[in-house]
């Protein structure tokens, strides 16, 4: 009995040390809910899924995971290096996805439009092909001096760049520009000048454009002529001027050539002044109108056999090709105003005006311009044919250079001495 007495309060004594540790939450107590159970041996339990990697044996640390960082973008392209015209395959990864890029040039910092543009796909990834220019959009050539390419996001942020081995073409000279305009003009009249011209123009010969039309090589007959180095203008665009001499006047032209085939093209050329045969020199003339206006040029525009003298405004307005129709060379000129005037300065006759408020016949307006109906001519361009046929062609523009209403023509009426607009915008 004594001994079993003892058994039990050592068992009772036993029991409330147990309780009495889950309660402190004692290291290695069993649950509170096991308290009641027999004290038999239990199986080790199962580690959880949190702790399965983690031996039984080691202390719990701190996480030591660090967030993923984004990958740096990375552009790579082939070939290394090239000219004007080679076509380059570009690629980038480490791209955030979905957020588009352009490849720009650099020289070193991005300029100009975008190459190509491209959109990463989920894994940031993406790829294009560029064909690289030989000219900025400003006409400035490319040179390989520091030359980059630069990818770029939406908000013309750069994100990666690497430096590119360009080697700019040679390309016809500009001394060659000038002799296919000399080739051109010994060649007409004796021989065929398609040759020299753009498919272009080219082609509108051979559908019945006039050279008169398209290069201001009139049918009269060219006696001589004179071609003068390249004007120093930043375009794809090289201008040769050269003096055309007929046997009533010459003409002061500025031809324009582009480069097809690799070989300077004639494309067109436009008319710079005009003045009587036999070196009669306009700046000469008095101007009693003021610095704003030029002596364009004199001829006889109403056949008393005394020269007209024909004043102008300068205006920088670029006149569109959708202005050019077969009665209109594309070698007028273009200017604010016009007059043609007769007599000695202290005592002008005027025989025609044209401003931006009116067409003027006389001294009486004839055509009026911003009545509601018709706009403000921006400019004018003006196709003046030799004076032998006495006619005036004015085609009123826009800001634009695009044409604003229809197109006058003028014709001197030598039984009422004076101009009459034989075609455009009603009386």
């Amino acid at each position: 009995m004594r001994i079993q007495r003892y058994t039990v309060q050592r068992g009772l004594a036993i029991a409330l040390l147990g309780t009495v540790l889950t309660a402190c939450g004692a290291p290695g107590a069993s649950p509170a809910s096991n308290a009641s159970r027999p004290l038999v041996a239990q199986p080790s339990a199962q580690p959880s899924a949190a702790s399965a990697s983690t031996p039984a044996s080691a202390s719990p640390q701190p996480s030591s995971r660090v967030a993923a960082q984004p990958a740096q973008p990375i552009l790579a392209f082939n070939p290394k290096s090239g000219s004007p015209g080679t076509t380059v395959q570009v690629s980038g990864t480490g791209y955030k996805p979905g957020r588009p890029v352009v490849v720009r040039l650099g020289m070193p910092q991005p300029v100009g439009e975008a190459l190509v543009s491209a959109v990463p796909d989920a894994d940031g990834r993406w790829s294009a092909n560029l064909v690289l220019p030989e000219r900025l959009l400003s006409g400035d050539p490319i040179t390989g001096d520091k030359l980059r390419l630069v990818v770029m996001d939406e908000a013309n942020q750069a994100l990666a760049s690497a430096p590119f081995g360009f080697t700019a073409n040679a390309g016809p000279t500009r001394e060659a520009a000038v002799q296919t305009v000399r080739d051109m003009l010994g060649t007409f009249g004796h021989g065929d000048i398609r040759p020299y011209l753009t498919a272009e123009l080219q082609q509108a010969l051979t559908t019945g454009q006039t050279t008169d039309e398209t290069l201001g090589l009139h049918s009269i007959g060219l006696q001589s002529f004179d071609v003068r180095p390249a004007e120093d203008r930043p375009s794809e665009v090289l201008f040769v001027p050269a003096t055309l001499h007929y046997a009533e006047f010459a003409e002061e032209r500025v031809y324009e050539l582009v480069v097809e085939q690799e070989r300077w093209r004639v494309h067109g050329s436009s008319l710079v002044a005009t003045r009587p045969a036999g070196g009669d020199n306009t700046s000469e003339i008095s101007n009693p109108f003021g610095p704003e206006w030029y002596v364009m040029t004199t001829a006889d525009y109403n056949g008393d056999g005394v020269k007209d003298v024909i004043y102008a405004q300068k205006s920088d307005v670029q006149r569109q090709a959708s202005v050019t129709d077969p009665a209109l060379s594309s070698s007028s000129p273009t200017v604010r105003s016009l007059m043609i005037v007769k007599g000695p300065v202290e005592n002008l006759h005027m025989l025609l005006s044209v401003s931006d408020r009116s067409v003027t016949i006389g001294g009486d307006p004839v055509i009026g311009f911003g009545d509601g109906q018709t706009g403000v001519p921006a400019a004018f361009a003006v196709a003046l044919e030799p004076a032998a046929k006495q006619v005036v062609t004015v085609v009123p523009l826009n800001e634009d250079g695009s044409q604003l209403v229809q197109r006058i023509v003028l014709f001197w009426n030598a039984y009422d001495g004076e101009f009459r607009v034989v075609e455009g915008v009603p009386q």
